[in-house]
């Protein structure tokens, strides 16, 4: 009958249903396997900052033993690092009081709640400088960061704190023999034989006492860095060292190679952001200015007739800062309540008239090098004489 007939054809119907669909599912579940590879490659990469880290060592997935948790490294907006960055002898010990100083003059206008400070934050230092817990880590690992990150800054969430952490080591620092410093990499004695090009270039150098492209690189996505230069008349810095590296003509020819190692990374870091062009960082491809300087002689009292000039030029030097590193307080009177007015001999007296010229003839020779120059520096302050 018909009835019967329609019977039939819906249970072989159904029957090829369920046939057709195991085998689709059967199928389905061995994909094609240059698609998982493929698959599994994009899940993997993606758990690195760098794509080049990851090594396949065979056809098996990697296991990532607790991967990192990218969405908790957001930006932090209120959290700022300020490197005071110069080469030795650039009178970091007497610009830190004054920085540090102005930051502490800083209050939110919105809330009220003052800035917090930290000159040196442990957490920061051992990561990249090195310590003895972690000189085997890269600077850049992304635990490592992280871990950083979470002890140095506020939580994003929390919009009215604001931390700045003030950094300092200068360029080379400290000796080669000295066992108590935790540097990846120690100041070497074949730089004292090596021209300041070789020393600029050199493996030991770039990473000594932190590598700045890595350091950049590593933290710049997350919290506002700035970089403030510190410049010294060039004789009057290696004066301030005479017995290092083996006697002046030593030490001025490894100041002359960290020099052009800090005016390379300088010239190529322009403004803030990912490292660019430098033909395109002249032209502000970037973002804000990276870094500004501070002509360190421009704040002594020798440089002027008057106090009243010297007040006066101080006060456009804390002024330019505050501008530059986005603080609303602009003026502090007590910021130089620390610093000391230089009591030694001139450099004349200090050395003889030949090692003077010897210098001179190594400052001539990084003209247009050092002291690096951009074109949003104009106050006359900022005007630095070699």
């Amino acid at each position: 009958s018909i009835l019967d007939l329609l019977l039939a054809f819906t249970a072989a119907a159904s029957l090829l249903f369920v046939s057709t669909t195991k085998s689709s599912l059967h199928n389905n579940s061995v994909p094609d396997p240059e698609i998982q590879r493929r698959v599994y490659a994009d899940k993997t990469l993606a758990r690195f900052f760098d794509p080049k880290s990851v090594t396949p060592r065979n056809s098996n997935p990697i296991h990532v033993q607790n991967p990192i948790n990218h969405d908790s490294s957001v930006v932090r907006k209120n959290c700022q690092v300020i490197y005071v960055l110069g080469v030795e002898g650039s009178i970091h010990h007497g610009f830190m009081p004054v920085i540090k100083s102005l930051a502490e003059q800083q209050v939110d206008p919105i809330t009220g709640t003052p800035y917090q400070v930290v000159k040196g934050h442990d957490a920061l230092r051992a990561a990249i400088f090195g310590s003895k817990h972690n000189t085997d880590v890269p600077m850049n690992d992304p635990h490592l960061v992280q871990s950083t990150l979470d002890q140095m800054c506020p939580s994003p969430h929390e919009s009215w704190k604001h931390h700045v952490i003030i950094e300092g080591n200068s360029f080379p620092s400290g000796g080669a023999d000295n066992e108590k410093l935790d540097f990846r990499v120690r100041r070497q004695w074949d730089w004292i034989d090596m021209t300041p090009n070789e020393i600029a270039s050199s493996e030991s150098a770039l990473n000594h006492p932190t590598n700045l492209h890595q350091f950049y690189d590593a933290y710049g996505p997350y919290v506002d860095i700035k970089f403030i230069v510190l410049h010294r008349p060039y004789v009057e810095t290696i004066a301030s060292h005479l017995g290092f590296d083996r006697g002046p003509e030593g030490h001025s020819n490894v100041i002359s190679g960290f020099m052009i190692l800090l005016s390379q990374f300088l010239m190529g870091h322009m403004y803030s952001g990912p490292a660019v062009d430098a033909e395109d960082d002249k032209n502000n491809m970037g973002g804000a200015p990276l870094w500004t300087i501070v002509c360190a002689d421009k704040l002594s009292l020798k440089q002027y007739d008057t106090e009243e000039q010297l007040d006066g030029a101080r006060e456009h030097v804390l002024g330019y800062l505050a501008n530059f590193l986005g603080w609303p307080q602009r003026s502090c009177p007590q910021c130089f309540d620390k610093w000391k007015e230089s009591n030694k001999a001139s450099v004349e007296e200090r050395m003889n008239t030949k090692t003077a010229n010897t210098l001179w003839e190594h400052a001539k020779a990084l003209e247009g090098v050092w002291p690096p120059r951009r074109r949003e520096d104009d106050f006359l302050e900022q005007q630095c004489g070699m």
